[in-house]
């Protein structure tokens, strides 16, 4: 049966890689001698799974090289154990690879041998290997310990004992790989195989547990050498990180004002999490007075932030002030009110030092205000290039991304997601968090100037409503009017690109020289990797008259839904230039009778639009007016010096309301008198009985009379910032 495995490796391509140090090409009965020598040495250790807190355990990974396993944690709906193979170095201790599973999910720990089976525990962690030893409560009747000889001359072969479908497999290939050179230090990329390192007669070398090694033989020898954590020093590691974890990495309050009232409209581009006026996230006390709040917020979200509170385990919360948004990573940094103690002890060691190391972490993770906290260990299992070629760790252990400590408790890793770039498709959330060095973010601190985003900060809140413009309107490109214009391959055949309707006397877009006609195709940002591709939302009435004459028949519980006759100011593309930044230089590429043209531009914010505009509330009458803005006059055909205010909410119920006031439509004149803008209004409205108000919709007018009682209260409400929740 024995050799008829080995053979069936063989026929799967287990055995055929070139050998190294001298060894022979794969010989079948060779690899099935060792597998014979072996047989003693080899068990299998099985984890009792279990749920913990209504939550499952996480995919664990940290498998030896070579080594199959479970992906998941379907073992549990099966009602089975966890497997992996287990390598017995004396009659009580067997070698596993290590799981990474944090204690609470795993009920019990055993090793089989034959049909023997005995309780395990662990007994050390190695910082070094990706290994662990346990202890049994007795020793494996028949087992024969593996004894190692550094000395014994190749050729070597790599062994492997691991669960291939249903049955387990015991894989002999020869020992091969390439020798990588780098600065100061040469090391060995071992072509995957097996933990197992053996001569030719089965005798065991050393033991291999990651796919780069030493390219000398520090390699080699027993496991029983290597430097290890008993269980008990780690136990008492992990109570002191609680302590740390504890003290430095805190739950934070975030309050924001109520998103900007938009009318019926979507109030912003994003999801829900987006327009709360609450979030609790995660900060890290950098400096007792400094923190670093672990929150990717996009500007327009930034923008409402009115409040942070940093709550300590004990004691009352700290205010903090915002200081910068990072402009790269999804973080920002405030100033604490009054020290703290308990800051974070920052690893100065350069990152790539921790490769194959094995370190502490605090999963940390917050269930509305509740700030909940598990602590283990993880592997550093290899790296990555990032951004601007910033070294980036890959983390074997838990799908949760940690916080991640030394053994001295100092800080090497902090769970940061990476910014997305404003030109890249919006609207699908935050990236994942990484594991970025602490010693990196330390770097970025201490250039902040440098590293942070002028343009993420919290504003005023009549500032909130600012926007970027162009000056241009946009109809959106389809398939036909793309081939007609021959720009298919310039805007995927019309799905994106919009054609220029009309442009603003005076805007930027007119500056630049664009005209009706020309289709605007995409941005080019210097410091944005990929153009910003311009996509056009069709407004409600684009291809349909605004039903004025139906507002008659509109129910006033129904006038908050009424959609705004004109195309409205905040479009995809205005909030991608605002969240771009006041003063960005950028290039639009244009199409022009089949010419490609390229106009330099700069960022610039909008005259005052319909959401930004003063607006008054005359609580008597029932009505809330705003001033005209450039879109709203452009639409109603108003010259600037022509005057009006514009019905942006009727009062169920009020005066208004009875009288037939409608919103958006327009108030010209009262009592003969013309009404420029809302000053001008909340004079009008300080006037006892009756009031003729001369109304204005598209084209048609009329005159609205309403009777006003006399009242000793001032008439109208004092005038409201330009931006509030509701009208």
């Amino acid at each position: 049966m024995l050799r008829s495995t080995v053979a069936a490796l063989l026929f799967l391509g287990l055995l055929t890689a070139p050998g190294l140090q001298g060894a022979d090409k794969a010989d079948p009965a060779r690899a099935a001698a060792i597998a014979d020598a072996l047989a003693a040495s080899l068990c299998r250790v099985e984890y009792t799974l279990q749920y913990d807190k209504g939550d499952a355990p996480m995919s664990a990974g940290g498998v030896f090289p070579g080594h199959g396993g479970d992906d998941d944690v379907n073992v549990l709906q099966d009602e089975r154990p966890l497997e992996a193979g287990g390598y017995v170095l004396s009659p009580t201790q067997v070698l596993t690879s290590d799981r990474i599973l944090h204690p609470r999910f795993v009920k019990s720990i055993s090793v089989r041998f034959g049909q023997e089976v005995q309780p395990a525990s662990i007994a050390r962690y190695f910082p070094r290997h990706s290994a662990i030893l346990l202890e049994l409560a007795q020793p494996l009747k028949g087992a024969k310990p593996l004894a190692f000889d550094a000395a014994l001359a190749g050729p070597h072969f790599l062994v492997a004992y691991s669960q291939y479908h249903t049955e387990w497999f015991t894989a002999v290939r020869p020992m091969g790989g390439m020798t990588l050179s780098g600065p100061g230090q040469q090391r060995l990329l071992t072509i995957e195989g097996g933990p197992l390192v053996v001569d030719k007669s089965g005798a065991a070398v050393g033991f291999i547990t990651r796919d780069v090694i030493p390219a000398d033989d520090s390699w080699k020898g027993s496991p029983l050498q290597w430097p290890a954590i008993k269980s008990v020093e780690m136990a008492d590691l992990l109570r002191d990180l609680e302590t740390r974890g504890n003290q430095s990495i805190l739950r934070i309050s975030l309050s924001f004002r109520s998103p900007k009232a938009k009318g019926n409209e979507v109030r912003e581009y994003g999801h829900d999490e987006e327009n709360s006026t609450e979030r609790n996230v995660l900060g890290v006390v950098m400096d007792p007075q400094t923190m670093l709040v672990l929150a990717d917020l996009k500007p327009s979200v930034t923008a409402r932030l009115e409040r942070i509170q940093v709550r300590p385990p004990a004691g009352k919360g700290i205010s903090a002030k915002f200081v910068a948004s990072l402009k790269d990573y999804g973080c920002f940094v405030v100033r604490l009110a009054a020290p703290l103690d308990g800051a974070a002890r920052l690893s100065s060691r350069p990152i790539l030092e921790w490769r194959d190391q094995m370190l502490l972490c605090a999963d940390i993770q917050l269930q509305g205000e509740k700030r909940v906290a598990y602590y283990g260990h993880r592997r550093v299992g290899s790296f990555r290039p990032g951004l601007r070629r910033l070294p980036m760790m890959s983390i074997t252990g838990s799908d949760n991304i940690a916080f991640l400590f030394d053994a001295k408790g100092e800080l090497v890793a902090v769970p940061v997601s990476r910014r997305q770039k404003v030109t890249v498709e919006r609207g699908y959330g935050s990236n994942q968090p990484e594991p970025m060095a602490a010693v990196h973010l330390q770097a970025m601190l201490a250039e902040l100037a440098k590293h942070s985003d002028q343009n993420n900060v919290p504003l005023a809140e009549e500032e909130e409503n600012r926007l970027a413009w162009m000056g241009v309107e946009l109809q959106p490109l389809n398939r036909e009017l793309a081939r007609a214009s021959n720009v298919s391959d310039l805007t995927n055949d019309g799905s994106s690109g919009g054609l220029v309707t009309f442009v603003y006397p005076n805007s930027p877009a007119a500056t630049a020289g664009i005209v009706a006609g020309d289709i605007l195709v995409r941005l080019h940002v210097p410091d944005q990797p990929k153009p910003l591709d311009v996509h056009v939302e069709a407004y409600s009435f684009a291809d349909q008259p605004f039903p004025w004459d139906r507002l008659s028949q509109v129910p006033e519980e129904y006038f908050d839904q009424i959609p705004r006759p004109w195309l409205g100011a905040e479009s995809p593309l205005s909030r991608a230039l605002t969240d771009l930044g006041f003063g960005k230089q950028y290039t639009a590429e244009i199409a022009r009778e089949g010419k490609v043209l390229r106009k330099d531009m700069q960022i610039v914010q909008s005259p005052t639009h319909y959401d930004s505009a003063p607006r008054q509330k005359a609580e008597r009458l029932g009505v809330t007016v705003r001033e005209l803005t450039y879109e709203v006059r452009r639409y109603f055909q108003k010259k600037p010096t022509e005057p009006g205010v514009i019905i942006s909410k009727v009062e169920p119920g009020s005066r208004a309301s009875k009288a037939g006031l409608k919103p958006y439509e327009l108030i010209t004149h009262v009592n003969d008198s013309a009404i420029k803008d809302i000053k001008d209004f909340a004079k009008a409205m300080e006037s006892a009985g009756e009031l003729r108000l001369e109304i204005k919709q598209l084209t048609k007018g009329r005159l609205v009379k309403v009777k006003l009682p006399a009242t000793t209260e001032p008439s109208t409400a004092p005038a409201e910032p330009a931006t509030q929740p509701a009208d």
